[in-house]
């Protein structure tokens, strides 16, 4: 009859994903049940309830025994049904992560626009920056794929600078055959400023995946052409070569600039560090991955290497230009997306490149001072 009872507390969930945590056993009864001594009864209390943390208290009643189980740690992706799927272990989305996926990719900023009901008491709670994913590894990825819809929009031109009337410009999304998309940022007003397309991007998660899901079929559109295929000559490198910014009037921009840019157009008391390091990264990264699908794999990092360092000399000059347009020391932040680059390529030991690299990032710190 205990058993049969104490069975009763066990959790009543599926088995969850990886390591297998213990339930951690408690139970209580009345101080009076037990008599504390060798009979039948006081030994049944000791194996039956204090080898399952059973602990005395005189608020039980004389005929009750509670029991309690619980699992301590357990969170939600580490049950199947809650869980993002995983390539590496052959696992798909769970079916209601899938579910609620299905439905927070359609929420759009503006109510009108938007043919989903939001899941949440706040409209805006599926958004990272409103409410963080308690799933810190999911959390990472859709900020990645912010950062990463961002860098291409600015990139490949998707997000354009566009004239809407005399004197007055807006980002906005412009993709072939769709009309263009005016960005809103999360005080409601029009994006008119560089850094605010990074905020009409994260409270828009549906133009990030427009953004994803366009670059992934037109760089797939790229590798299938009949022609020959190199990186040197490639689309992205060729959108990299005339990277300019119309807000700015400055052309022969570089990778590093898309966020060195965050810096300038940012108020100082907004701007968050970690997010235009987090995007360099993801740049870099999104560069490698694009060179792997055209590059034999002895060759790799030897290319992006040399693209790398191409970038970061053409850095180096316009750093000059930041110094003399604005008031703002950039130093500190220059150094960090510098230094993201170095660490990189000493990572692939590419050991002449990261010389040449680290040379030129200590004489421009000194030059800057």
């Amino acid at each position: 009859m205990i058993a049969e009872t104490r069975n009763l507390s066990n959790p009543f969930i599926e088995r969850p994903l990886g390591e297998q945590k213990a339930p951690i056993a408690a139970c209580t009864y009345s101080k009076e049940l037990d008599p504390k001594d060798d009979s039948p009864r006081s030994m049944l209390i000791a194996k039956e309830l204090g080898n399952y943390g059973g602990t005395p208290d005189e608020d039980i009643p004389l005929n009750m025994i509670m029991f309690y189980q619980s699992i301590y740690g357990l969170r939600a992706n580490k049950l199947s049904k809650f869980s993002p799927g995983c390539a590496a272990e052959g696992r798909s989305d769970g079916e209601y992560y899938k579910a609620y996926y299905e439905v927070v990719s359609q929420i759009k900023p503006k109510s009108d626009k938007t043919p989903v009901i939001t899941p949440h008491i706040d409209r805006n709670w599926h958004i990272v920056s409103a409410l963080p994913d308690l799933d810190e590894e999911n959390q990472r990825r859709q900020e990645r794929e912010i950062y990463r819809a961002f860098a291409l929009g600015i990139i490949c031109d998707l997000v354009c600078y566009s004239k809407i009337s005399e004197g007055k410009y807006l980002y906005r999304l412009e993709l072939n055959d769709l009309e263009p998309e005016e960005f809103v940022v999360s005080n409601g007003t029009p994006c008119d400023h560089y850094y605010e397309v990074l905020d009409a991007l994260t409270i828009n998660p549906v133009a990030v995946q427009t953004i994803l899901s366009y670059m992934k079929e037109k760089f797939a559109d790229e590798r299938n052409s009949s022609g020959k295929l190199d990186f040197e000559h490639s689309y992205l490198r060729r959108q990299i070569n005339e990277l300019a910014s119309i807000e700015y009037g400055k052309a022969g921009l570089s990778i590093f600039d898309v966020a060195l840019l965050l810096k300038v157009s940012t108020p100082s008391a907004e701007f968050d560090k970690t997010v235009g390091k987090g995007i360099m990264r993801e740049i870099l990264t999104l560069i490698y991955e694009y060179a792997q699908t055209m590059v034999l794999e002895a060759d790799l990092d030897g290319i992006y290497g040399k693209f790398v360092l191409e970038q970061f000399e053409m850095f180096d000059k316009n750093i000059d230009w930041y110094m003399d347009n604005w008031k703002d020391n950039f130093s500190d932040y220059i150094n960090d997306l510098m230094r993201i680059a170095v660490s990189d390529i000493e990572r692939k030991k590419l050991t002449d490149i990261y010389e040449k690299m680290r040379k030129i990032m200590k004489e421009s710190s000194k030059k800057r001072g």
